[in-house]
């Protein structure tokens, strides 16, 4: 999942702080990045019931995902 599509589902910092328990600077920092970190995004596909979709991406430099 991308950033955008982060901010596109929750629309609003507040309904992002509400659903998530995570800071709106969170999700300013990740567009800023140009991408959400494979442990938030496994995070946010729970709490969205999939909606949102965890998909790794190679921009990520801390984390590689278990094959």
């Amino acid at each position: 999942m991308t950033p955008h599509e982060v901010k596109e589902y929750f629309k609003t910092g507040y309904k992002f702080r509400k659903e998530t328990a995570m800071s709106p600077n969170t999700l300013t920092n990740w567009v800023k990045c140009g991408y959400v970190p494979f442990k938030s995004q496994k995070k946010l596909e729970q709490l969205t019931d999939g909606k949102l979709k965890a998909v790794w991406d190679e921009k990520e430099p801390y984390f590689s995902p278990a094959k």
